[in-house]
């Protein structure tokens, strides 16, 4: 038995013999405050509800006149570490018919590439943005759905853009 429990020690393993306890469960984390635990429960649903039962997208031939024009988004970065306010930020965009966009925002950006949106599933659509190019220098593609919600904001980027 001696042996049997020197092997399981270098296993990492506890062998019980009837008179020792078992190990202590894992603590489990404490539980989420009520505000930030609503939260993620709103996100939640909303995601569920965002794909329940979704239909086929519909391919698109074009950019939808829906999301052609100009956009305007804003907001305030996170506060610094000694309390500071956080910097403030915008963002314009500009999607055109054929096929390309500008954004233009402050701290001082400009970006200009290519637009495609290949299909939509109701007011969500899934937008590709290509070849972008930030002040000369190459930047990711980006290729995600976005939602135009029943307020006429647009999420785009991480961003609620209005017209």
């Amino acid at each position: 038995m001696l042996a049997a429990m020197r092997f399981a020690t270098l296993l990492g393993l506890t062998l019980l013999c009837g008179c020792c306890k078992p190990p202590p469960a894992a603590t489990t984390p404490a539980p989420a405050a009520p505000a930030e635990k609503q939260k993620q429960q709103d996100a939640d649903a909303y995601t569920i509800k965002l794909h329940l039962d979704d239909p086929e997208p519909t391919q698109l031939t074009a950019i939808p006149n829906e999301l052609l024009g100009k956009w305007h988004g804003g907001g305030q970065g996170p506060d610094g570490p000694n309390g500071e306010p956080g910097l403030g930020w915008s963002a314009d965009y500009e999607l055109r018919a054929d096929g390309t966009y500008t954004m233009t925002g402050y701290p001082q950006i400009t970006v200009n590439g290519k637009l495609e949106v290949p299909e939509r599933i109701g007011n969500r659509f899934h937008v590709r943005l290509t070849q972008r190019m930030a002040d000369g220098s190459l930047w990711g593609d980006y290729d995600e759905w976005v939602v135009l919600d029943a307020a006429g904001v647009l999420h785009l980027e991480g961003k609620e853009l209005r017209r």
